[in-house]
């Protein structure tokens, strides 16, 4: 039955937005794989497994080009891999519309800033830019140092057994998220932070499956699936969890008590909640609760995906790992105080292996936009038409061997000053570009030194997974098919 509904859905879009003979024209002088009538290459997505998804993409970019085409069913769909086309799509104000990929979002997080668009997204990104200055950057470090030492110490009692790294600091980054841009510690909410905690891991991997799942992507045939039906009633433990905390932050922001400590440490929903009092019919609660839904998403899994790569990365290259304590050592010396923003930008050294982890593995590893008016793309003839949906992968990209030789091999000395200035500056986006670049990098890439810095001062990293069994899963954020086992070393 279900079977049949699928398929009368896809009769139905065919007949219904099959596209115009325009469309189809310009979008069929792009070079891409044979596709078959109606349905296009959407047998692509039932023929790959998961973990081939982004490996495909990669081996098509160096089949078709630096730009090429994919139907799946009405849908046009043009992958590029160049970074001067990817400045032109993602420089482009009147195309800021994110794709097709990102409405199986909408859901969990309506209209906050990660999907709203045009005048909406305008007025909220100008009005959010304000919870990320610097006042607020420095405060969140007592929490970043607090939450660093206290995973450093669970670490510790491994007692150099095996462990799989991603859970632990998935946990540590949701604690640091919740604490320091909304002002609530996990630990004092008890059962109900750890339902939180198990949502949400449930809820990404079920957004994972579905995004690598066209049919799946209306709500109404998802939701007669049985993970459609486990995926909204999740949603309600993670929307519920949201109102706890604005409503808890909110009153202590109103007591007396908390005005002292507001001066102290403001965090981003405190921010939030002043642009409520301010212009309640521009940010009301349902406002404050969509930006709470995606920072509190976004903010913490990605994060959590890029240390525990680091951490996996380093495992594999010890010569690399010691000039990062030597690095550490000439900062800190032997003593277990916090990080200050002063050493911070000392740190030069674990800067460029950051940055070259996000280069094998940018937390999002897709970029969508869907066009609103016709774009070129170098010659005349290449024209990407109104509603085609723009596709951009990072995880490709940075792997493009005229921008990057030897791809595959760990080298932050590629993030030397004139290492940089050779390359194109669309050639590396693990935060996007343009005017839809991420509001959060600042205090992503001082939560990720933050906690790096604090393990690998105490601890060296064996890596236990080996290279070659880590392949990388498609989804919001990216994830490895096989867990980061890793062993973890006490230095003295």
């Amino acid at each position: 039955m279900l079977f049949l509904l699928i398929v009368l859905c896809f009769v139905v879009c065919i007949i219904v937005a099959w596209p115009s003979n325009r469309k189809t024209k310009l979008i069929n002088k792009f070079n891409g794989p044979p596709a078959l009538p109606l349905l296009g290459n959407g047998l692509l997505c039932l023929t790959i497994k998961k973990e081939d998804m982004l490996l495909t993409a990669k081996d098509y970019c160096e089949k078709y080009g630096s730009a090429f085409r994919l139907w799946f069913v009405n849908d046009a769909y043009v992958i590029i891999n160049d970074p001067k086309y990817i400045e032109v799509i993602l420089n482009n104000t009147n195309n800021i519309e994110k794709g097709l990929f990102y409405n199986t979002l909408k859901s969990w997080l309506n209209n906050g800033l990660l999907i709203s668009t045009g005048s909406k997204w305008q007025y909220r990104r100008k009005l959010l830019t304000s919870a990320f200055h610097f006042k607020i950057l420095e405060d969140s470090l007592q929490t970043f140092n607090k939450n660093s030492q206290f995973l450093v110490k669970q670490l510790l009692k491994s007692n150099e057994n095996l462990i799989e790294i991603e859970p632990l600091i998935s946990r540590c980054t949701l604690d640091m998220i919740c604490e320091a841009a909304m002002g609530v510690s996990l630990s004092d909410l008890s059962d109900k932070g750890e339902e939180y905690v198990k949502a949400i891991n449930r809820v990404s991997n079920l957004i994972m499956c579905r995004m690598v799942s066209p049919w799946l992507w209306n709500d109404w045939i998802y939701y007669l699936t049985s993970n459609g039906r486990e995926y909204f009633k999740i949603l309600s433990i993670l929307h519920n969890f949201t109102k706890m905390i604005i409503k808890e932050r909110k009153q202590r922001k109103t007591s007396d008590h908390s005005r002292k400590e507001k001066q102290q440490l403001k965090t981003f929903l405190d921010c939030l909640l002043d642009l409520n009092e301010t212009d309640p019919d521009m940010l009301n609660f349902e406002g404050i609760k969509e930006e709470v839904d995606t920072f509190m998403f976004e903010g913490h899994d990605t994060s959590a995906a890029a240390i525990s790569s680091a951490i996996f990365i380093l495992g594999h290259n010890p010569n690399i790992q010691e000039l990062l304590f030597k690095e550490l050592d000439e900062v800190f010396g032997d003593s277990d105080r916090g990080v200050t923003m002063e050493d911070l930008n000392q740190l030069s050294y674990l800067d460029r292996v950051i940055k070259e982890v996000l280069r094998l593995f940018p937390s999002v590893p897709a970029l969508m936009r869907k066009i609103q008016s016709d774009i070129q793309l170098g010659h005349e003839e290449n024209i990407i038409p109104p509603t085609t949906n723009v596709t951009i992968l990072p995880y490709v990209l940075h792997r493009n061997p005229k921008y990057y030789p030897d791809p595959e091999k760990f080298n932050p000395d590629r993030f030397l000053p004139e290492e940089i200035q050779k390359r194109h500056p669309f050639a590396y986006i693990p935060f996007s570009a343009g005017p839809r670049n991420c509001i959060g990098q600042k205090f992503a890439k001082i939560e990720i030194k933050v906690v790096l810095s604090s393990i690998l001062r105490k601890m060296r990293v064996q890596s236990i997974t080996k290279l070659n069994e880590v392949k990388p899963e498609p989804g919001v954020i990216l994830k490895s098919a096989a867990p980061y086992i890793v062993q973890l070393i006490p230095r003295k």
